[in-house]
């Protein structure tokens, strides 16, 4: 019984191997000519290639598997289709076409006749990126796995303009944009870490779809203006639901520092109708980091289901868990002995200046439910509900160099070594947003897109304050102990609970004129409340002294914009707005007297075109962002040289940061994509009662470039051959402010050295055949030494040379 039991399976087994090819069949037709044409159909990753008949019709037989189909002529791409084909199943794919190149495949913006996956959950509006008002960069997924990225940093980059901040020790990622630091990172639309200065987050980028980077108008439509970087733009990581269609991706990469890495990506739809579908996508990393005695530990899971009973109405669930734990690496030090010159001692890779036992835990759990209604082609009503809860918690080694009375290092390889419990919060987000959206009203000539909207926001922080804990002195030439030689018994000095609630209404409406001229016009409003209790440990009393402030009040923020097209590909903008930030009218000074309202107008005028037969998009855009009444929170310095924040705030003045920024994306050939970005920021305080005026907000680069080129070889023996490099320019930018009294620890009228520019360059290489595929990455091929740095702390250089590999298998 056993033995026909066994052949039974083997013969089970062995059927699809003597499966026969699929069949794909269909029609390519013109809307704009009656006069039929021949077009090339072909495939990817396996190349197949016919032409078409003379009635438009062809047939293609392929292989089982999953296939991107593409329709072109004169080695343009047409349009594109994603298809699924089974063991002897006939398929149908139409075509049907409007004389537009779309630019598919693998390429930084999606495409070009689409709009972004939940981008309108940002804009609120169903316009593609060069419909809008705004300046928007979208990463596509395509080029996530193309350059083998891990870090929203890296996503990042790919948006000019966009830099990393800070990474407190490489913990977090906290990026800046037109001079503005630490700008929101949202999540399918929401803010998962409400703190106001932009200290960081982490993604892990196997649950991201795309990386949505918007500037101008994007924070008059969510209401983004509780961040120091809100001005600056948003980013907001789209994460992957399920779509109608079964596939199966699995990974596996091993790289440098004892990296390794396996992901699973499964959609699978549940009935044949193709009513609901369910999606399980998943991560583990493991890796040791370039210098001894860094860690990184991290688990990632992302299921979603969609459900889908009729064209008109669709529900989507989703859901995502990262836990993420590392060491925290307090970097090395400037040797400067007056701290004016870059002296960054290169520190030896084997040396690690902090404790075995210093970590970092990261934990995030967001969930989103949204449905969307169409009672009508013109007419729809969306709703989204997305709540987020993140907690952080890390004990963090902090060194500082020992000055005179006169502010100069006697010895600069002098260090006294301490350790903090930082970083502790518990921090939970919720919004309610609902939109109904009218769209395509015909008035005679003009055009009408109307929405109106609503959001409830609801933010609550639970954030510990303990006392620093001062261990011991180094020398940073001699042999450094990692070991503490007994555990830190860290007491508690107080805690802070904010409570925020806003509600918002935003109405928007464009009118378009005979394709000619669109005009915008928004108006947002926004109710706030705000309760801030902040408590001390009193020695004395035994016993907490809480205070407790509270705010409410309202803004009106309003954005007018238009839109010009002298010809079709071309789109000249101009666009104003205006951005409050309501959280800082109750903060007060150490005197109790509030502080005011803290505000901002930017400016926006650009090009936007698509060139060639849309095979190259480039656009333009100078921008000026006037800050009034800036707030900022003070800061002291504990006899152990580690920074503390202080229950009080101060007015920091005005300041304006103005640029260009440029981008060129688009196909050389259907088979050869190209990338670029330039961007040039010219930032400097005015008015300032603690920055001297003409000097620049400390880590703020004059410029930033980056460019990509990607080919791939789709016929004769390297057919499914990928290659492609990048580099990416980081400019020259102060360490530090330069200040005229005492704040963050800085030494009055002492002027900022200035962190070196590096450039880095990528390479890949890939082949695909059938359903698998390996790649090999390189990154920072020439071993450059650049550093980030927040302040004089947390010196960090960035990745050194290293290597990976990567195994694939679609199913």
């Amino acid at each position: 019984m056993k033995q026909i039991i066994l052949v039974g399976i083997l013969i089970l087994a062995s059927i699809p191997s003597f499966a026969q090819e699929g069949t794909v069949t269909g029609t390519v037709a013109n809307l704009e000519s009656e006069t039929p044409k021949l077009y090339n159909i072909w495939t990817e990753p396996i190349s197949e290639t016919v032409i078409t008949e003379s009635d438009g019709k062809y047939s293609l037989e392929l292989s089982p598997g999953e296939y991107d189909l593409f329709v072109g002529n004169n080695g343009l791409i047409l349009q594109t289709a994603h298809i699924q084909v089974g063991a002897d199943e006939k398929i149908t794919q139409d075509f049907l076409l409007e004389n537009v190149v779309q630019l598919s495949g693998i390429q930084l913006f999606g495409s070009v006749n689409k709009q972004p996956e939940k981008l309108d959950q940002i804009t609120r509006l169903p316009l593609k990126p060069n419909e809008n008002i705004q300046t928007i960069t979208t990463i596509s997924e395509k080029v996530i796995e193309r350059q083998g990225i891990l870090t929203i940093s890296d996503a990042t980059r790919n948006a000019p303009g966009l830099y990393t901040y800070a990474t407190y020790g490489n913990t977090r990622e906290s990026l800046g944009s037109r001079g503005f630091r630490g700008i929101p990172i949202l999540k399918n639309g929401v803010r998962v870490h409400s703190d106001f200065r932009g200290s960081g987050f982490l993604m892990d980028m196997q649950g991201v779809e795309s990386v949505q980077v918007l500037k101008g108008s994007a924070t008059i439509t969510q209401g983004f203006g509780n961040d120091l970087g809100s001005p600056g733009g948003v980013v907001n990581l789209v994460t992957k639901t399920p779509k109608f269609e079964n596939f199966g991706h699995a990974t596996f990469r091993a790289g440098s520092w004892n990296q390794y890495r396996p992901t699973l990506d499964i959609n699978h739809v549940l009935d044949k109708n193709q009513t609901i579908a369910v999606r399980i996508n998943g991560a583990y990393e493991y890796g040791e980091g370039w210098r001894d005695g860094n860690k990184m530990n991290r688990t990632y899971i992302n299921p979603s289901v969609k459900w889908q009973p009729s064209e008109k109405f669709s529900f989507t669930a989703e859901m995502d868990y990262l836990d993420d734990s590392r060491t925290p690496d307090p970097g090395t030090v400037n040797f400067s002995r007056d701290n004016t010159e870059n002296e960054i001692y290169d520190l030896p890779k084997h040396k690690f200046l902090g404790f075995e036992s210093d970590y970092n835990d990261f934990k995030n759990l967001s969930y989103a439910l949204t449905a969307k209604y169409d009672f009508s082609d013109q007419l729809y009503l969306r709703a989204g509900y997305y709540a987020s809860k993140l907690d952080t918690d890390a004990e963090m080694t902090s060194l500082s160099q020992i000055q005179n009375d006169n502010a100069v290092i006697e010895q600069p390889n002098i260090l006294k070594r301490g350790i903090a419990k930082s970083n502790t919060r518990e921090d939970d987000n919720q919004v309610l947003q609902i939109d109904l959206v009218a769209k395509e009203l015909k008035t005679g000539n003009f055009s009408h897109l109307v929405q109106v909207g609503t959001d409830i926001r609801q933010s609550k922080v639970h954030g510990t304050n303990f006392k620093s804990v001062s261990i011991d002195q180094i020398d940073i030439f001699d042999e450094i102990s990692n070991t503490l030689n007994s555990p830190v018994d860290f007491s508690m000095t107080g805690f802070n609970d904010d409570k925020s609630n806003e509600f918002g209404v935003l109405g928007q409406y464009v009118v378009e004129y005979k394709d000619l001229v669109r005009f915008f016009g928004a108006i947002r409003y926004s109710n706030f409340n705000t309760e801030i209790d902040n408590a001390v440990w009193d020695n004395d009393q035994q016993a907490y002294n809480i205070t407790r402030s509270e705010n409410s009040g309202n803004t009106w923020n309003p954005l007018v914009g238009v839109m010009f097209y002298p010809i079709k590909p071309l789109a000249l903008f101009a666009s104003y707005t205006t951005n409050s930030n309501p959280r800082s009218s109750n903060k007060l000074d150490k005197n109790g007297n509030e502080l005011g309202l803290e505000t901002s107008n930017q400016f926006e005028l650009g090009v936007k075109s698509e060139l060639f037969q849309r095979r190259l998009r480039l656009n333009a855009t100078f921008y000026r962002v006037e800050n009034n009444n800036m707030i900022m929170q003070d800061i002291t310095t504990n006899e152990d040289g580690v920074l503390e924040f202080l229950p009080y705030y101060f007015k920091g003045g005005n300041d304006v940061r103005q640029g260009i920024e440029v981008e060129a994306i688009g196909r050389i050939q259907k088979n050869w994509e190209v990338m670029a970005g330039f961007s040039y920021l010219d930032a400097e305080y005015n008015n300032s009662t603690r920055f001297v005026d003409g000097s620049k907000p400390n880590n703020t680069p004059e410029y930033v470039a980056n460019f990509w080129t990607n080919y791939m070889i789709e016929k004769g023996a390297l057919n499914g051959l990928s290659l492609g490099a990048g580099v990416y320019y980081l400019g020259a930018r102060p360490y530090n402010d330069h200040v005229f009294t005492a704040f963050h620890g800085i030494t009055p009228d002492l002027e900022p050295w200035d962190n070196d520019a590096y450039t880095t360059v990528n390479a890949q290489i890939a082949y695909y055949k059938n359903n698998y595929g390996i790649q090999f990455l390189v990154n920072n091929i020439f071993d450059e030494i650049g550093y980030n740095a927040y302040r004089n702390k947390y010196i960090n250089r960035i990745d050194p040379r290293n290597f990976a590999v990567k195994l694939m298998y679609k199913f």
